[in-house]
């Protein structure tokens, strides 16, 4: 998923003001502690250049490029130890193709496309090892159609539906031998009515009922 970018901090201040209170010179944001929270220069009131934002150790947490108060190019996301979390691009404040984000062994995690702020696309998801971990659609910015999740080995571990970024319809979740571990039915995100959990054997173990998402018998 897109990462958002910090530009609020608790305090605040700047190296100087401008007629009318116009902020020129560097920003500095800072944590309750008194750590720095990012650092940003600004001309005439517009973020130019590099904003870099930390981690309350210290260690950065981001970095972004702003040209008229515009995020423009590649924005990078750090873990505190340092590996590369995330990487983004922006055109214009919006960010635009893909975002890749990463473990901190440095392996891929996910991949997702975005147009004009918007994920659009297969977004996938990856075990540290390499295997696909699951499988999402989004359209204009909303996961729509199946999802699909898998175990390391490759098999299934759940099926489920989305319209506009909700579940809705039957869930299936299955025992990595393939038999199914689970059915539990979504309306507008919520779980409603009866959800039945299987045995590996295929035997009923416990029936729940639903309302509303909220579990009402078992």
């Amino acid at each position: 998923m897109k990462n958002t970018l910090y530009t609020l901090a608790l305090l605040v201040s700047f190296s100087s003001f401008g007629q009318d209170d116009i902020k020129q010179g560097e920003n500095i944001g800072y944590y309750q502690s008194g750590e720095v929270e990012f650092k940003v220069n600004y001309v005439d009131n517009l973020k130019q250049g590099e904003e870099i934002g930390y981690y309350e150790s210290g260690e950065v947490k981001y970095k972004v490029t702003y040209v008229d108060d515009l995020a423009q190019g590649e924005s990078i996301g750090y873990y505190e130890s340092g590996e590369v979390k995330y990487k983004l691009t922006y055109v214009d404040d919006l960010a635009q193709g893909e975002d890749i984000g990463y473990y901190q062994s440095g392996e891929v995690k996910y991949k997702l496309t975005y147009v004009d702020d918007l994920a659009q696309g297969e977004d996938i998801g990856y075990y540290e090892s390499g295997e696909v971990e699951y499988k999402l659609n989004y359209v204009d910015g909303l996961a729509q159609g199946e999802d699909i999740g898998y175990y390391q080995s490759g098999e299934v571990e759940f099926r489920r539906n989305w319209v506009d970024n909700l579940k809705q319809g039957e869930e299936i979740g299955y025992y990595e031998s393939g038999e199914v571990k689970y059915k539990v039915n979504y309306v507008d995100g919520l779980k409603q009515g009866e959800a039945i959990i299987y045995t590996i054997n295929g035997e009923i173990e416990k029936i729940e009922n639903y309302k509303d998402g909220v579990l009402i018998e078992e």
